[in-house]
């Protein structure tokens, strides 16, 4: 008797070790989403690929900004287009309206080697991650 019990007590573990490891896997991979959603938009800034970066925007902050051609007057007339720039915490949670939302904070070199702080926001919508808001500061 005590084998059986045995044998369901280690079955019952190595399915939740699956279960718990499948949904941490389902965690890493919005993780690398969002991640490489903000790094997409930095890239775009850094390039002058404005239509790019507008578009990894979230409908609200498109109607915010304006067109691209507003974001690219704002990060010109502000001189904050990026060299390079790192991320030092990501933070990701669920919205009291049950939106994943997620929070990247990091540092960043500017075109004029002016150095930095960087802020973004994002929103998941359906299975894409959108930003909400920016904030570039020196």
């Amino acid at each position: 008797m005590s084998r059986k019990y045995s044998l369901i007590t280690i079955s019952l573990i190595v399915f939740l070790a699956l279960a718990l490891f499948a949904s941490g896997c389902g965690a890493v991979k919005s993780v690398q989403a969002f991640n490489q959603t903000g790094n997409d938009f930095m890239n775009a800034l850094k390039d002058a690929k404005y239509e790019a970066a507008y578009a990894l925007f979230h409908p609200e902050l498109q109607k915010q900004i304006g067109q691209t051609a507003d974001l690219q007057k704002m990060i010109e007339d502000n001189q904050a287009q990026p060299k390079e720039w790192t991320f030092s915490s990501w933070n990701m949670s669920t919205d009291p309206t049950g939106n994943n939302t997620a929070k990247a904070d990091g540092s960043v070199t500017y075109q004029d080697g002016r150095k930095g702080t960087v802020t973004l926001e994002l929103i998941k919508m359906g299975e894409d991650w959108k930003l909400s808001s920016f904030n570039l500061n020196w």
